[in-house]
């Protein structure tokens, strides 16, 4: 097998965060302290956002559990998260809490492993003159663009191979996140990648850890999934034996298969 392409999921694969859970909360944060501020320095309107944002908690919450457990899918829990906490939002103050965000995770990052998993991203590196190296991801772009930045690899996967969500805006105001990936990666892997970057499939490796990910798997050769190193082991397990899937041991053997002829 020769490999000449090589995509990649985010959260759980290059990031070790499984969810957005933790940036959407971030977001969540900032929109409330603003308002806060803009209450205490007379702006006394913005009270009906504090009561928004405290109303919608429970049921953001609930859609969340109920997502977690299989009873809704992810579109349902962004719902009131995009109507009660993004809308409105000036989009600087929106990336300004997705920027936070990655800086506190880069604070408590292994040092070992990286912002950004080494393990993947070192052979990547290294082997870059071989591949054309793409992500997509149900996470926001400029999220990633600034923690690969962060992590001194901002050229590693180029923004044109980089495909996941966005902030949806208008004249500056934030109208709520995209969704367009949930649910539909294999439809989206097989129009962006295989179609209109030029992707070949007999040539193409993914790497993802969750089910979300194996509708592509479903468009690759037996043997060109790969499961991450964040992944668990029941998931390993699976794609091993329902995809051939390949189950790095370390980041030397990573290396060897991306190095295959």
């Amino acid at each position: 097998m020769v490999i000449k392409y090589v995509v990649c999921d985010w959260n759980g694969t290059l990031f070790e965060p499984p969810t957005d859970e933790g940036l959407n909360k971030a977001i969540a944060y900032k929109k409330l302290s603003t308002s806060v501020w803009d209450t205490i320095f007379g702006r006394i309107w913005k009270v009906a956002d504090i009561i928004s944002l405290l109303r919608s908690r429970k049921d953001i919450k609930k859609r969340l559990a109920d997502y977690k457990s299989g009873r809704c899918p992810i579109t349902e829990v962004y719902q009131p998260f995009n109507e009660h906490v993004v809308r409105g939002m000036p989009e600087s103050d929106v990336v300004v809490a997705m920027y936070s965000y990655v800086e506190k995770l880069l604070k408590a990052a292994n040092l070992e492993v990286g912002l950004v998993d080494r393990r993947i991203t070192w052979p990547l590196r290294q082997l870059e003159h071989k591949h054309r190296r793409g992500i997509l991801s149900t996470s926001q772009k400029r999220s990633i663009r600034y923690a690969l930045t962060l992590d001194h690899n901002p050229d590693l996967f180029l923004s044109e191979d980089m495909v996941a969500n966005t902030i949806d805006r208008s004249d500056g105001i934030a109208n709520g996140l995209t969704l367009d990936i949930y649910g539909h990666k294999g439809e989206v892997f097989e129009d962006e990648f295989l179609r209109k970057r030029g992707y070949i499939a007999g040539e193409t490796v993914y790497a993802g850890d969750t089910e979300d990910d194996l509708p592509v798997a479903e468009l690759l050769p037996r043997g060109h999934f790969v499961v991450p190193f964040y992944a668990t082991d029941a998931f390993r397990n699976m794609a091993a034996s329902r995809y051939g899937a390949f189950v790095p041991k370390d980041q030397d053997e990573w290396a060897e298969f991306l190095d295959r002829k």
